[in-house]
């Protein structure tokens, strides 16, 4: 009984470790979307691939993908998390938890309708 009282809490700790990772990763992910929407700095130049590659390694860490991918491989990965996050999985914790769990859900969403447009997905 014990045991599986440890297990259970070594999952649900894990999980939040997961979603805390997550949440720095946005917080980071925001204020690069709010340098970028100041606009570039007098005298520097950005080219346009540079900015799609970084937008498809950021949605690819989200998804948590590392080099080169199949649409298959982002479509198994995303209904992975989703599983993972989706508000009936997370209703019975706490309040906090679910708010991240949001999050992660409309982080999640805006990964995959990326990779959907880019690669049809359907």
């Amino acid at each position: 009984m014990l045991d599986l009282f440890l297990l259970i809490l070594i999952l649900f700790l894990y999980s939040v470790y997961q979603i805390n990772q997550r949440v720095q990763a946005n917080k980071t992910t925001n204020r690069l979307c709010e340098d970028q929407q100041r606009g570039p700095k007098p005298g520097h130049r950005e080219a346009t691939s540079s900015v799609i590659r970084n937008d498809e390694q950021h949605y690819a860490r989200v998804l948590g993908l590392h080099g080169p991918t199949t649409p298959d491989d982002i479509k198994k990965k995303y209904r992975e998390l989703v599983a993972q996050y989706h508000p009936d999985k997370v209703s019975h914790l706490g309040e906090k938890l679910q708010t991240v769990a949001e999050e992660e859900m409309k982080n999640l969403n805006e990964a995959y309708g990326f990779f959907k447009k880019k690669y049809t997905i359907t």
